[in-house]
């Protein structure tokens, strides 16, 4: 028997594989959001990388029981070590279409060890070509409808992977390391990450960025909007990893200050309506023309210390920018002056400086400014109207003017989620009347959350509330509202036609979620024994979710108080149906949607 045939049979004999776990973080509240299970053979083995061990599996029809073997072994460690977050598992597809793979195998171990499904990501790792399509469908349909989260690993690095994500439609892509590791040297890698970014907001799924090894690139991905990411910098793999927050975490900016548009709250005034650029201060900075020589622009630098930026406008039509800390460069070097001083602006100006209108909101404007190259990310950005150049603002004005609104917006939150209260729920349904917008509001209630908190107590309690603000922001579009009414309550605004797609992702999520808030007895058992509001003990289910949709035509409402008041009974409507519902009123004639 040839020697990797023996390793390969001796590893499925005796189980000898060894989990090695490297943490994936949230790049919002620096939580680990799950860690990946690497499986390693033994250590004097031919099969101890993982790339030689499923090559071999595959060549030799074993790949059914070592990749079992390796979920095993996963599954086990995990619970064993207690990590925290979810554990993401890697399958080859044809694995799942395997005639020696059983249905059941992988809840059966789940069961076993106590852990919920909700927990589990199942990353679709593709080292050979897949033209089964429908079968792979299937099969993740079916791991899905168990509730499994899906995700496609390696993405633009696979044979067809960009098909499997519009066959598949997984909540997870994995942006494979070499962009990553190309993006310092190779601008067409920064392009074509912001292109995956865009994609992923348009299939509706989350992106997680592999092989981070500088803090340059975690800093980039972090401006980009990008939540998740995993790489050494963060954590390496480890049979016992670390569960603290890595200091490369803790050095970046706050999202406040660098991420603003990930903010759920809109960015908006006292009477509920959007700011925009017209709240800030501007500053009328005297443009120069394209023919000005770099040398005027040098001495006007030179006589105004506090001026970091010079607009390049014709007959109001800006062309570009000149900024201070290029052209003193330009000047500085040995020869600097001889070979720039009869030279215009035109020839060392930036060519797409970002240009802004008067009427842009400001949640727009902080995410162009954030997403700008990090030796432009202060530089302040030039404002227009339709006549054309208007003046620059800084991005400390910028700042300045977000943290004011935000700080009233965190006085009229609430305290335990952070969303916005009552009062910025009504003064949004306000404003959106007054514009005549098309808008659905949805009330979220969780169905016996009494029983819950009185069982386990406000500290669990507290953790399902939270639980319902992550998953609802989770799955939001930027422009979407979350409210918190108060207590178990919630509010969820959308403008779009895609909203009822988000909605029940959100609740196809807490479905999954809830059962790991409960004790492993009561879980298993599907219910709790609690006091009900007549101080009877009786049963109650695991909770789920009550929700009431009302949309809302531009005209069809007066005010805000006629919008509660109808959401009041489709509210009632839904909590009579048992488990997870949601009812949506379509042309005064409620639907029950399941």
């Amino acid at each position: 028997m040839a020697p990797v045939r023996e390793a390969l049979v001796e590893i499925v004999r005796t189980g000898a594989i060894t989990p090695h776990f490297q943490p994936i973080f949230n790049l919002r509240d620096r939580s680990i959001f799950a860690f990946e299970a690497l499986a390693r053979g033994p250590q004097d083995s031919l099969l101890h990388r993982p790339d030689d061990l499923f090559a071999a599996a595959r060549y030799w029809n074993q790949l059914a029981e070592i990749d079992f073997l390796c979920r095993y072994k996963a599954i086990e460690s995990f619970v064993r070590l207690g990590l925290p977050g979810c554990l993401s598992i890697n399958i080859d597809p044809h694995a799942l279409m395997d005639a020696a793979f059983r249905k059941g195998r992988t809840l059966t171990m789940l069961k076993d060890f106590g852990l919920p499904e909700g927990r589990v990501i199942l990353e679709l790792t593709e080292h050979t070509r897949t033209e089964q399509y429908r079968e792979l469908r299937e099969a993740v349909h079916h791991y899905r409808s168990e509730g499994f989260i899906i995700a496609i690993d390696d993405l633009g690095a696979g044979y067809s992977n960009l098909r499997l994500l519009a066959e598949l439609e997984p909540d997870f892509l994995k942006l494979d390391k070499f962009f990553i590791s190309q993006l310092q040297r190779n601008a067409k890698a920064q392009d074509f990450i912001r292109l995956i970014v865009d994609l992923a907001k348009r299939v509706d799924c989350q992106i997680i960025a592999e092989g981070i090894e500088t803090q340059e690139e975690l800093l980039f991905l972090s401006r980009l909007g990008i939540e998740y990411a995993q790489g050494y910098l963060l954590g390496r793999p480890s049979p016992e990893p670390a569960t603290s927050t890595p200091c490369s975490l803790r050095q970046l900016p706050e999202p406040d200050e660098a991420d603003s548009i990930h903010r759920q709250v809109p960015l908006s005034s006292s009477n509920g309506e959007e700011e925009t650029v017209a709240a800030l201060r501007l500053h009328p900075v005297p443009p120069c023309s394209p023919e000005t020589s770099l040398l005027e622009v040098l001495e006007r630098f030179r006589s105004e210390p506090r001026l970091r930026a010079i607009p390049v406008v014709r007959k109001q039509e800006v062309l570009g920018l000149l900024t201070r800390d290029r052209i003193l460069e330009e000047f500085a070097s040995q020869y600097g002056h001889q070979l720039n001083r009869k030279r215009s602006a035109a020839e060392k100006m930036e060519r797409n400086p970002l240009v802004v209108s008067v009427h842009d909101p400001l949640t727009k404007v902080s995410q162009w400014v954030t997403q700008r190259e990090a030796d432009m990310l202060y530089t302040p950005f030039i404002v227009c109207n339709r006549d054309g150049y208007m003046g620059m603002v800084s991005v400390r004005n910028l700042l300045k003017k977000i943290t004011e609104i935000q700080i009233l917006h965190a006085r009229q939150s609430n305290p335990l989620t952070g969303l916005p209260g009552n009062l910025c729920i009504q003064k949004r349904m306000q404003m959106l009347l007054k514009m005549r917008r098309f808008f659905v509001v949805c009330h979220l209630d969780i169905d016996h959350f009494k029983a819950f908190n009185d069982t386990y107590c406000y500290e669990r309690g507290d953790q399902m509330i939270q639980l319902v603000a992550r998953t609802l922001c989770e799955c939001a579009r930027q422009d979407d509202f979350i409210g918190h009414i108060g207590g178990d309550d919630f509010v969820f605004i959308a403008t779009d036609d895609q909203w009822l797609q988000r909605l029940e992702h959100c609740l196809m999520l807490l479905d999954q979620r809830f059962p790991a808030l409960y004790d492993p007895t009561d879980r298993e058992r599907g219910f709790i024994e609690a006091e009900n509001r007549n101080g009877q003990r009786q049963r109650f289910p695991l909770a789920s979710i009550s929700v009431a949709a009302l949309p809302c035509p531009p005209g069809s409402f007066g005010s805000h108080l006629e919008v509660s008041e109808v959401l009041a009974e489709l509210k009632h409507q839904a909590k009579r149906q048992p488990g997870t519902s949601l009812i949506v009123e379509r042309r005064g004639r409620p639907a029950a949607q399941g």
